[in-house]
């Protein structure tokens, strides 16, 4: 069973933190697509129907969503690198794009004018954001290790025996 990190006794007593290069399954890029597809759709979903959400809900849901449609973006792309690898470069992503915002010039304004730039590049600065990016990153990840380690928690009583005899 792989973690996210693994923690290794160096000489003279120090400790390192040494991150797998791998994650302990490849990543399955049709489920990434379908996991992808499912964000896309609830964030133009909150986007839509915010006024059905909670106020906290209302501004912070698609910030979150996107930068969970990031990290599983480049999952997708790289499914041999690490969950922490991953979840880093989301995060670097997600905060270079927020504070392109305090960009403004007359070209980029135009394209964030237009509806698939506004949702890509946003709009305005805000520092909050960053926090809702950590959040949808961190989602993202327990997601990623639920569902590495899924398979081998929804062994039934049954398929344990047979294991068992088979070791014996």
């Amino acid at each position: 069973m792989d973690s996210v990190f693994k923690v290794l006794l160096v000489r003279r007593g120090r400790m390192q933190i040494s991150y797998s290069n791998m994650p302990a399954h490849p990543r399955s890029r049709s489920l990434y697509v379908v996991w992808i597809g499912l964000t896309v759709l609830v964030g133009l979903a909150s986007r839509r129907w915010s006024y059905l959400l909670p106020a906290l809900l209302r501004k912070n849901a698609g910030d979150g969503l996107w930068a969970l449609m990031v990290f599983l973006l480049l999952g997708f792309l790289w499914p041999r690198r690490s969950t922490v690898w991953t979840a880093s470069v989301a995060m670097t992503v997600s905060i270079l794009d927020e504070f392109s915002q305090m960009y403004h010039a007359p070209w980029i304004d135009g394209i964030r004018a237009t509806t698939v730039g506004h949702l890509i590049l946003g709009s305005d600065f805000a520092w909050g954001d960053i926090l809702d990016y950590l959040i949808g990153i961190v989602f993202g990840v327990a997601l990623e290790i639920a569902w590495q380690h899924w398979p081998q928690t929804r062994q039934g009583p049954l398929q344990k025996k047979s294991q068992n005899r088979l070791i014996r």
